[in-house]
């Protein structure tokens, strides 16, 4: 979603990717513009409360907030409103978990044609990282996961993440951090005590075989790119 903090931190990438000769092609939601220097797919998720969640703002983004976003918006709830429920009730995962499922497919897809050398998950959304996880195990592929929020959030300065959430939604979490740790290739989060704690629960990490994990800091380049410090120079 255009102005999220997990759009920006790939937006300022994209110029050296493209710079350096490599081709993205980029897998978004529809919540955002499409970007037209490279092939960039949006998806609506396939579960119901994501697709209530994209397409509220697909709406909001074709014909702003009037009568027409009002009339298709409720129409909309109200008929998803049941498969909510129990989507809820059955998994009880937050709502951008389903996007994971037309990436893969599609992402699968480009893999077979062999348009695909590297798979890069970025997020924000675990979904992303779920996709990332899906293609790696059934490709086989070299895969880069950017973490940017802590997947296993702690509950006080004591608390290393080990045990077991209430929540099914952070137990998924939990897990996808462990699946992470073991099958990417590189993997790396945005802060020091997100990197430690995230190699405090996984062991494995950094070892033979395991994805080699570190930390990065985001928002090295300033607004208005490298170029404006040299102008003003």
């Amino acid at each position: 979603m255009d102005g999220r903090a997990s759009s920006q931190t790939i937006t300022d990438k994209i110029p050296y990717f493209l710079d350096a000769g490599i081709k993205p092609i980029v897998f978004s939601a529809i919540t955002g513009i499409k970007d037209e220097r490279f092939l960039h797919k949006q998806f609506l998720a396939w579960g119901p409360a994501a697709f209530r969640f994209d397409f509220r703002h697909w709406i909001s983004n074709q014909y702003g907030r009037g009568c027409i976003y009002k009339l298709l918006t409720t129409t909309v709830s109200i008929l998803l409103a049941p498969l909510i429920g129990l989507e809820k009730f059955f998994l009880g995962y937050s709502s951008q978990w389903s996007w994971a499922m037309p990436a893969f497919m599609h992402g699968w897809s480009l893999v077979r044609q062999g348009k695909i050398d590297l798979i890069y998950s970025t997020g924000g959304a675990w979904s992303a990282h779920l996709a990332g996880l899906w293609l790696k195990k059934t490709t086989g592929l070299p895969w880069v996961a950017e973490i940017h929020d802590p997947l296993v959030i702690r509950k006080s300065p004591n608390d290393q993440g080990f045990g077991k959430p209430k929540n099914r939604d952070a137990q998924f979490r939990q897990y996808l951090e462990r699946q992470i740790c073991q099958y990417a290739d590189w993997v790396w989060w945005f802060t020091d005590g997100a990197f430690h704690y995230a190699n405090v629960r996984n062991s494995n990490l950094n070892t033979k075989g395991s994805a080699q994990g570190f930390m990065v800091l985001p928002g090295a380049e300033p607004p208005g790119g490298l170029d404006m410090i040299q102008a003003h120079r």
